[in-house]
């Protein structure tokens, strides 16, 4: 019986895969092939975040920005501001914006190690699950 590849593992394959010119459908194809073969698709989300801190890591820093609205430049160049703080050193930080009608307001972000929620949605759970005085 062979020992379980960790998700980093097959992250670091993933990324050197690519480095070689593989394309991304051939190497997401044989990637989810494995982890079903394997009976491991519940590993994807470990998968996602292991790729994006190798990438990070290399340098390559990708954030997804969640907002109801499009975001103002001045609320992206501030997202910007913070992730390079957040992850000095690396010259590519890359901002993804995904609309979330359910967040009502303000925005969520995540990235390899950052998760930052300042959504309305946010606020008012923490509101209803606040003890009452």
């Amino acid at each position: 019986m062979s020992a379980k590849i960790s998700t980093r593992q097959i992250a670091a394959a993933v990324l050197e895969l690519l480095d070689l010119g593989r394309s991304l459908a051939t190497v997401a194809e044989s990637v989810a092939y494995y982890l079903i073969e394997q009976r491991r698709s519940k590993d994807i989300d470990g998968l996602l975040r292991d790729l994006l801190s190798l990438r990070a890591e290399r340098g390559q820093v990708e954030a997804t920005a969640s907002s109801a609205f499009a975001l103002e430049p001045a609320v992206r160049a501030q997202l910007e501001k913070l992730l390079t703080e957040q992850y000095p050193g690396n010259p590519s930080i890359a901002i993804n914006q995904v609309n979330d009608p359910a967040a009502i307001g303000g925005v969520r972000v995540d990235a390899p190690d950052v998760q930052l929620d300042l959504t309305i949605a946010h606020r008012l759970q923490q509101l209803t699950l606040a003890p009452s005085a």
